[in-house]
């Protein structure tokens, strides 16, 4: 009987946020099973209170698989900034069940969200996402789980555009500020970033991302990052592709580290990006990636470069990479050797004719002896 009155308490709030519409219906009752239901994409549930927006996620442990993916379907948009102090927060969507709907964030910011979760996957402000997360703000967010542990979303399928998380993130694998785990193909990152500090016990631990298979475009991460093996200032773990993307933060750890990437892998490309982090680590650092069998082009690092062995300025290890047109600093990163790439000294780095065949009119800036490439 408890249990049931507790999922009845849980419908009723849900009603209230089904309720609110984004756009004007008839005069249908809108908690009914209506076609002027709100939850479409016209006309998308309107966000307003804590209380609403918990209602979102619903009793994901506890619900009807069929009944919650007809729930993770909705659309739904923030009409103000929502403050989830004191809040113990219903994850929406699961690794197994993701969000396919929109949720728009109306260029607001959800804040003071914490979550501290035994679940073994898909720890996030989202537990899993295969539809659509745009303009949307997370400050001040504390946020703790075990893998596929994220910012704003744990497990993503699908996109996510103009979105970012500040705050403090912790797990053990698959670990990043903005997203644990970017799936292959389906799963995009554009004009996103994380200032949020990250840190896994485990592998594949980053800064904006922890283990990525899909797209990062036109993003960045400036939060320290502090992992085991695989760790980048941007993502710990690389196979898709990341495009003029770049990292700033501090970053630590023992095998593979990097100041953008820690592993870039075979599958993995990187293009127009770069780190200014400076990396430590015990064995396979550089100051833009740790260890590469993929393809890095056009990119370039200038953060210092400390630990023990296969250290390099811009490249600390090379299984069968390609670094085409890439360079470090030499004079910054305290290293004169690389396993990939180009070295020249500080003055030559802010120096358009350093950089051969790299575009300074529609991707990079420069302000000749003065500053290092940036991106446009």
């Amino acid at each position: 009987m408890v249990k049931k009155n507790i999922l009845a308490m849980m419908l009723c709030t849900l009603c209230l946020v089904l309720a609110n519409c984004g756009g004007s219906g008839s005069s249908t009752d809108n908690n009914n099973n209506t076609t002027d239901a709100c939850g479409t994409e016209a006309n998308p549930c309107i966000i307003s209170t804590a209380d609403e927006l918990n209602a979102v996620g619903g009793d994901s442990h506890n619900t009807n698989t069929t009944d919650y993916s007809a729930l993770m379907a909705k659309h739904y948009k923030l009409a103000n900034d929502i403050d989830m102090t004191g809040t113990t927060f219903n994850t929406i969507g699961l690794s197994v069940v993701p969000f396919s709907g929109t949720f728009d964030g109306n260029n607001k910011k959800i804040s003071n969200l914490t979550i501290n979760s035994s679940d073994t996957y898909g720890v996030s402000f989202m537990g899993g996402l295969s539809g659509i997360v745009k303009d949307l703000g997370l400050e001040n967010v504390n946020i703790s789980g075990v893998e596929d542990v994220g910012g704003l979303v744990g497990n993503n399928f699908g996109s996510i555009s103009n979105c970012y998380v500040t705050g403090i993130i912790t797990g053990t694998a698959s670990v990043g500020g903005l997203v644990g785990y970017n799936s292959d193909d389906s799963g995009t990152i554009s004009n996103s970033y994380s200032t949020a500090s990250v840190t896994g016990t485990g592998n594949f631990v980053g800064g904006l991302v922890g283990h990525n298979n899909g797209n990062i475009i036109h993003s960045h991460a400036t939060g320290s990052v502090i992992g085991t093996e695989q760790v980048g200032g941007l993502v710990g773990s690389h196979g898709g592709v990341i495009t003029s993307s770049f990292a700033s933060g501090a970053v630590n750890g023992t095998n593979s580290v990097g100041g953008l990437i820690g592993f870039n892998s075979d599958s993995g490309t990187t293009t127009n990006s770069y780190s200014t982090s400076p990396v430590s680590a015990t064995d396979y650092a550089g100051g833009l990636a740790g260890l590469v069998a993929g393809t890095i082009t056009n990119s370039y690092s200038r953060g210092s470069v400390s630990g023990t062995t296969h250290l390099g300025g811009l490249i600390g290890g090379n299984s069968s990479g390609t670094i085409i047109s890439s360079y470090w600093d030499t004079v910054t990163s305290g290293r004169a050797t690389s396993a990939g790439g180009t070295g020249k000294t500080t003055v030559q780095m802010k120096q358009a004719a350093t950089f051969s065949g790299w575009d300074f009119s529609d991707t990079w800036d420069i302000t000749e002896t003065v500053t290092y490439p940036s991106l446009q």
